[in-house]
């Protein structure tokens, strides 16, 4: 008993010492490292006027949520339209009521590429490059 005990606890410990920061940091599904600074980016939305992000990128979307203080709500939504995984479905109800919502994704991704196309067709918004991301914000 007290030798796996031992060994749960080495086992721990080496664990501890070899895992830094950016090994465990949140990476999305394209294994981009997303953990940051986003006080510029919720800045930028709040003073646009947009209270809904849809991107379909889990990590950044319940980040900004947070760290916006749900002034900026974020909705998973995949470009095909259908929803991803919204941990708070009131969130989802309040973000897909919303009539000129924003949008999000990381560069350099087909979901980016979907977002570019779909910007040709909504002549009220714009196309706006930030940092790692691509914004589709509403004329306001």
């Amino acid at each position: 008993m007290w030798g796996l005990c031992a060994g749960v606890v080495a086992w721990n410990l080496v664990g501890c010492a070899t895992l830094t920061p950016v090994a465990t940091a949140a990476l999305d599904h394209k294994h981009y490292w997303i953990a940051g600074n986003d006080t510029a980016l919720i800045h930028l939305l709040t003073s646009a006027h947009v209270h809904t992000l849809i991107s379909n990128d889990y990590w950044v979307g319940m980040r900004l949520t947070f760290e916006s203080d749900e002034r900026v709500i974020t909705v998973m939504r995949f470009p095909d339209g259908h929803l991803g995984f919204n941990r708070y479905p009131p969130y989802a109800a309040r973000g897909l009521a919303d009539p000129q919502p924003g949008y999000l994704e990381l560069v350099g991704t087909a979901e980016a590429a979907a977002l570019v196309q779909r910007a040709a067709t909504l002549p009220t918004y714009h196309l706006l490059p930030w940092g790692q991301f691509i914004l589709l914000l509403p004329n306001k």
